[in-house]
């Protein structure tokens, strides 16, 4: 049987996704979580849960004690590197022998924006551990538009982002996770870095359009300025730090730098990347309340 393998971030979309796909493999699964309200989203067969208090070496120990597999994935965070490296640290001493990564495209980038800034300097903090690496590299995720426009979308029928008619190849989750699982449980992917995208880029104007199709309810797409979506973000909570990141982020593919697309979902799991179009079909439930019924 195959070691157990321990998942950070595991109630995050990629993390929920690779645990239900992990377990229906009948792979072992012990899913790392700081807080215990999102439990239900990835309790199932196969796996562990263990709550991790991340500050602390014993309780990190406990975690990856039996582990050689990683799937590493951290939150969005001013300290991100700092916090990646206590987990490189604990699976040294658990003595590791894979850690996958969960990146960002362009994380290699120069001179980069402080988010690629921090993926990188987190990755080579592993490449400097000498623990077998794969380090993944997902584009903007689709699920995002649930994330930062949801409230908007149910609500008034809008999608407000500063992202002018920016072309992004938009990544399902599903996709992220679906490659995660193979790099994970197969043979021949340490030392690799992997850029993640789907299959084709498009702008939030043909995105609301999708939307829009799917759901049988017009959906909008709203060009915000730059100051309206730092009042925007500041009025959901984010801290200034997160606010001037992700508006760094938004420049980058204002920029033209988030279109490129690449065959590697095909080539690791022999799949094609989801399209948006069935992203939005599988996602009605989403859209269940607010919106009204179908046209």
């Amino acid at each position: 049987m195959q070691p157990k393998i321990l998942i950070t971030g595991a109630t995050a979309a990629v993390g929920t996704s690779l645990i239900k796909m992990l377990s229906a493999k009948g792979v072992e699964v012990r899913a790392a979580v700081h807080r215990t309200n999102k439990l239900e989203a990835i309790q199932g067969p196969n796996v562990e849960v263990a709550v991790v208090d991340y500050g602390r070496n014993d309780s990190l120990d406990a975690a990856f004690k039996g582990i050689e597999t990683v799937y590493l994935l951290t939150p969005l965070l001013p300290e991100q590197v700092g916090f990646s490296a206590r987990l490189v640290d604990a699976a040294k001493r658990a003595g590791v022998r894979h850690i996958v990564r969960q990146s960002a495209i362009g994380a290699d980038s120069k001179p980069g924006v402080t988010i690629s800034r921090q993926h990188r300097d987190a990755e080579r903090y592993i490449e400097a551990a000498r623990i077998p690496f794969t380090h993944l590299r997902p584009n903007f995720l689709m699920q995002n538009f649930f994330n930062y426009s949801g409230i908007s979308m149910v609500t008034h029928g809008k999608i407000y982002l500063p992202l002018a008619q920016a072309s992004v190849s938009y990544i399902d989750a599903r996709d992220v996770a679906a490659v995660a699982a193979e790099v994970l449980t197969g043979k021949g992917h340490e030392g690799k870095r992997y850029t993640l995208t789907g299959p084709a880029p498009l702008n939030v104007y043909e995105a609301a359009g999708i939307f829009t199709r799917a759901t049988g309810v017009d959906i909008r797409y709203v060009e915000m300025s730059e100051n309206e979506a730092r009042i925007k973000m500041k009025a959901m909570g984010m801290t200034d730090w997160t606010t001037e990141s992700l508006m760094e982020l938004y420049g980058v593919a204002r920029a033209g730098a988030a279109a490129e697309v690449t065959d590697t979902v095909w080539e690791i799991t022999g799949k094609r990347p989801g399209t948006f179009e069935e992203f939005a079909t599988a996602n009605l439930a989403f859209f269940g309340i607010g919106l009204g019924k179908r046209r």
